[in-house]
């Protein structure tokens, strides 16, 4: 049947955010106001075709953790080493992915054309992200410097306490490269994201 307003006002209960909607049997039917934070959803099995559900979780971000380093470390091996960046954290359920973003200043010594930079992230004594030893490569005897980001989705599986890290190595032992140089920031970001 058509709604009209007289119709609407008819049916009972009229309490404060309650829904009209059309039934299953073509009668107007009221649907009560859902929860607080609830939103409405279709749901083809509901007499009406609709419903209060507590809306999706997945996607959120849960918390924000944050390592910082300025002091200038070199590296004059192929052995990685420390580059001072280094961020614990503790999922809330093994479902969760953790964003890592580091960002990096690298000097690349200008007294070899064959130097470069390679980079890992570890997740405890895992190396999730190992860079081919190419970084600032430029085959030419420059001195250069950049700043490396990197963005990556781990989906470590664990409620333990984990610490990612960032270590660095030479291409070659002629010369040596260096991160945070002459107390240029580097950082690394653990953000939790909610499954």
């Amino acid at each position: 049947m058509a709604i009209t307003k007289a119709t609407a006002s008819s049916i009972a209960p009229a309490a404060k955010g309650d829904l009209v909607a059309g039934s299953a049997t073509n009668d107007a039917a009221v649907l009560t106001v859902g929860a607080n934070n609830t939103v409405l959803t279709a749901d083809s099995a509901e007499a009406t075709g609709l419903k209060w559900a507590t809306p999706a979780s997945g996607g959120k971000v849960l918390q924000v953790l944050q390592d910082t380093a300025n002091t200038s470390v070199s590296n004059a091996t192929t052995t990685y080493a420390a580059t001072g960046l280094s961020q614990a954290i503790t999922c809330a359920t093994a479902s969760s992915k953790v964003l890592v973003t580091v960002s990096l200043p690298i000097v690349k010594t200008d007294e070899n054309s064959t130097n470069a930079v390679g980079i890992e992230i570890k997740r405890g004594s895992t190396a999730i992200i190992t860079t081919p030893d190419v970084v600032l490569y430029t085959e030419t005897a420059v001195r250069l410097f950049s700043t490396w980001s990197y963005s990556f989705l781990d989906s470590p599986s664990s409620t333990a306490s984990l610490t990612y890290t960032v270590n660095f190595r030479n291409r070659n032992t002629q010369n040596a490269v260096l991160v945070c140089y002459e107390s240029s920031p580097a950082s690394i970001i653990l953000q939790e994201i909610g499954a």
